[in-house]
């Protein structure tokens, strides 16, 4: 054999047993980085037909980002068409999460779209709606829904998708959400008051998600004295709290709490009081367990009172 066959070989050798060496080593670091986010995911290949072949090719090539903004442009053109093409709004959307799941502002945008936009253009204003126009209400508020749920297991460190997803649950507008579900809301909302963005100083998105957290808690039935009790100690915190909806929250609940006249808040203000409405401990678990990646929705929610342990009235 010549020399240099030998060598060429050899090389070729090597550069193969390296590579079977390496694959394993490289392929955990990539599944790590992938597990932190460090690393964007694969594309799906299912994404091939709903894509140009230039664009999957330029997303392939890591031009994710600008992919995906130009395909959110396609659907803010297929929103201001006459009517709204929401079927193309849909697949843009869709395209855009793929590209960028973790990017919350597409997740936000899509369910928005979807469960707002959408869902109100089959609502008729005035007048019976059909069958079908209900159908396909139903059909995107709760497509929108699902949408934000699988934002949030795609990013759970935000508080965005939360606040959004709680504001659904607890949509009191009855063509598009005929059954709230205030205790839904309630936990999403302290879920997203608790995220790393929303603590950050000075912290009033932290305190804004918390406050809306306790106006849904105080349509909860059951938790009425629990709402009572955090909204009193909240309004009190500071002069700054006197928003209308904490001042109309609490009186709803001194209704029916039936707490004396001398002890409400138009009696006594923000001034500290020796009154205590007797309150119920709960326990400390988490409200809402996080759903994963490949969950639509998020676990059912229960709140449990323990009935025989309670507070002594001072």
């Amino acid at each position: 054999m010549r020399p240099i066959l030998r060598n060429q070989l050899c090389a070729v050798g090597l550069i193969l047993g390296s590579a079977v060496v390496r694959l394993p080593v490289e392929t955990a670091v990539t599944e790590d980085l992938l597990a932190q986010n460090l690393l964007p995911a694969k594309l799906d290949t299912s994404m091939r037909d709903e894509m140009s072949q230039e664009t999957f090719v330029a997303a392939a090539g890591g031009l994710r980002s600008l992919i995906a903004s130009y395909y959110e442009v396609e659907a803010f053109i297929a929103f201001h068409q006459q009517p709204s093409r929401w079927d193309q709004v849909d697949k843009y959307y869709t395209l855009c999460c793929q590209l960028q799941p973790r990017t919350t502002h597409y997740w936000n945008m899509y369910g928005w779209m979807l469960s707002k936009n959408a869902a109100m253009s089959y609502a008729t204003e005035g007048e019976a709606t059909t069958g079908r126009e209900e159908q396909m209400l139903e059909y995107y508020r709760d497509k929108g829904l699902a949408v934000l749920l699988r934002g949030i297991a795609h990013n759970p460190d935000s508080y965005v998708l939360y606040r959004q997803a709680g504001f659904l649950y607890g949509e009191l507008n009855p063509q598009i959400n005929p059954h709230p579900d205030h205790a839904k809301a309630a936990a999403l909302f302290l879920r997203g008051s608790k995220c790393p963005d929303a603590m950050r100083p000075p912290g009033n998105t932290a305190k804004y998600l918390y406050r809306f957290h306790l106006y849904e808690l105080a349509m909860v039935p059951g938790q009425e004295m629990r709402a009572y009790d955090a909204l009193l100690t909240l309004y009190r915190s500071s002069v700054d709290e006197d928003f209308p909806t904490t001042i109309t929250s609490i009186k709803r609940l001194e209704e029916q709490l039936k707490v004396p006249i001398m002890y409400r808040i138009d009696a006594v203000g923000k001034k500290p009081e020796p009154y205590r409405i007797p309150s119920y401990y709960l326990p400390s678990t988490p409200l809402l367990p996080l759903a994963k990646p490949h969950e639509n929705k998020l676990p059912p929610l229960t709140y449990g009172i323990p009935s025989a342990r309670r507070r002594p009235v001072h």
